[in-house]
């Protein structure tokens, strides 16, 4: 240690306790407020579902509109859509419908797209494996050389091989009626 003097012993500080308190009173609503509560979810919710299925249902972008021109079209849509359900509700819950409707269409755009992604890839790795012969009709020698060459194997049988044509029918379907063109 060095020669100097050590700093002295300051003590303990006393700290603040924490301030956050959590409350876990209930609301005790009568039968009329219940009902009025019930009144007002159901006429939320309206709003809400009618929202959604005009947001689900919108015409797509004019392909010819450069990016500033889509943004001020989405703007417009936007400013309606507020519009018309601040005229039946209030502001703050016109914005969090929007908002909810917003994520919900958003969310289940993003899972089609992965399904059909998805369904590609399987499509993919069928077409793939029945291009190749089955197992049960090639000689050993054969196989030999497929093993050797690294091509792809087909399936073991003829009746795999049917199973998984009418598989890939099934895919080709979804697909289609998922994404149609």
């Amino acid at each position: 240690m060095t020669a100097g003097r050590l700093r002295g012993w300051r003590g303990v500080k006393p700290v603040a306790s924490p301030t956050g308190v959590a409350i876990t009173a209930r609301l005790r609503t009568s039968a009329d407020d219940e009902f009025v509560l019930d009144q007002v979810a159901a006429h939320l919710g309206g709003l809400r579902r009618a929202d959604l299925v005009a947001t689900a249902h919108r015409p797509p972008a004019d392909p010819a509109l450069n990016a500033e021109q889509r943004r001020q079209v989405r703007r417009d849509e936007l400013n309606g859509r507020k519009k018309a359900l601040t005229a039946q509700s209030s502001s703050r819950w016109a914005n969090a419908i929007i908002a909810g409707n917003d994520d919900q269409y958003r969310l289940a755009r993003d899972a089609q797209y992965r399904h059909m992604i998805g369904l590609r890839a399987a499509i993919t790795t069928i077409e793939k494996r029945l291009a190749a012969p089955t197992d049960d009709t090639l000689t050993v020698a054969q196989r030999r050389a497929r093993r050797k060459a690294g091509a792809p194997k087909g399936y073991a049988s003829q009746a795999e091989r049917f199973a998984k044509q009418r598989r890939l029918q099934h895919l080709r379907a979804e697909l289609a009626q998922v994404h149609p063109r």
